[in-house]
């Protein structure tokens, strides 16, 4: 049998009656049957990455974290601004699959729009990026609903790397902030029960940890 020649409209490199599968999940069709990955247009393909929101006021730092996070693959910038205002907007109008966010913003903080995500009851999952590695910073993001928590010192493809564990269900912390929590609030041999006071810190840890 003589293999098929392509139809005109095939021959000039477009697939033609690109369609969506109305049960496949948004999946490009052609003429009813689903379409190869190298075949779909550059917009269908990018239905497949994840989304996600970049929120950094230092622009070489933003322009970084952008590389780092488009490097990958399985995931796309779709935004990256430098203020609350502007993130807020965005995270109102089309939320992300995950808000990358720097805590000290010119008009606000990353932990406003962390509960803000929190409140909209969106599937957006927030993620830390930061100089901050203490105690009070990494208990208020977390508390507020940070699954993540990255210094900016993290490779791009570590960034890369964590935003993928968070989709996949993890809770990615830089090693040096996660070690210090554990040193900070491990009892001592012999220890009493903690006073509630010291059960803020704790809560929150073991909140990402089941994240």
């Amino acid at each position: 049998l003589k293999p098929a020649l392509p139809s005109p409209e095939e021959g000039t490199g477009i697939a033609p009656e690109i369609g969506f599968h109305a049960g496949g999940g948004g999946r490009p069709t052609l003429r009813g049957r689903p379409v190869p990955g190298w075949a779909r247009r550059p917009e269908a393909r990018e239905m497949d990455l994840e989304s996600v929101v970049v929120v950094e006021d230092d622009e070489p730092t933003r322009s970084r974290l952008v590389r780092a996070v488009d490097a990958n693959p399985r995931l796309r910038t779709v935004a990256a601004v430098g203020t609350c205002a502007e993130a807020r907007a965005l995270l109102e109008r089309e939320p992300p699959a995950v808000l990358l966010t720097d805590l000290d913003l010119p008009d606000g903080t990353g932990i406003d729009l962390i509960r803000q995500v929190r409140r909209q009851g969106s599937p957006t999952q927030a993620m830390v990026i930061t100089i901050f590695g203490d105690e009070q910073h990494v208990v208020a993001a977390i508390e507020a609903g940070a699954l993540g928590y990255l210094l900016k010192d993290a490779s791009a493809e570590t960034v890369g790397r964590s935003i993928l564990e968070l989709l996949e269900g993890g809770s990615p912390m830089s090693a040096p902030v996660a070690r210090y929590l554990l040193q900070r609030f491990a009892k001592p041999p012999g220890a009493v029960e903690a006073a509630p006071a010291g059960e803020r810190p704790m809560r929150a840890l073991a909140c990402m940890a089941k994240a």
